[in-house]
């Protein structure tokens, strides 16, 4: 979802060239979360499961791939860029983890889990 709405950003409002580099972390983004749930294997995940998932994906891209390619393709600082992206990260990861486990409560996907 991430690389689709990223593309379609663009197509609304593109601001300067197409770099393919932020769909592929936007695409990730989504992908690293449910790819470390999978290793918990549970229907429903603990607090912590959910948190530590949201914040692997979000230290892989927000705090290292996107500063980096800021840095490759912009020159923008990579020691100030990362420090900020980790701040902003340490408020983002609980907000995000309260924010699923909400939603996976009031979805409750059992069913649809059961199924395969």
């Amino acid at each position: 979802m991430g690389a689709v709405g990223d593309l379609i950003g663009y197509w609304i409002n593109p601001m300067g060239p197409y770099m393919p580099h932020f769909t592929v972390t936007a695409a990730l983004t989504g992908i690293i979360p449910g790819l470390v749930m999978r290793i918990f294997k549970n229907e429903q995940p603990a607090l912590w499961q959910l948190f530590l998932a949201i914040a692997v994906g979000q230290i892989i891209t927000s705090v290292l791939l996107v500063p980096y390619f800021l840095y490759k393709l912009f020159g923008v600082p990579l020691v100030y860029k990362m420090s900020t992206a980790f701040l902003v990260q340490a408020f983002n990861v609980p907000i995000y983890t309260v924010f699923t486990r909400l939603l996976l409560k009031r979805v409750n996907l059992k069913p649809v889990l059961s199924k395969n």
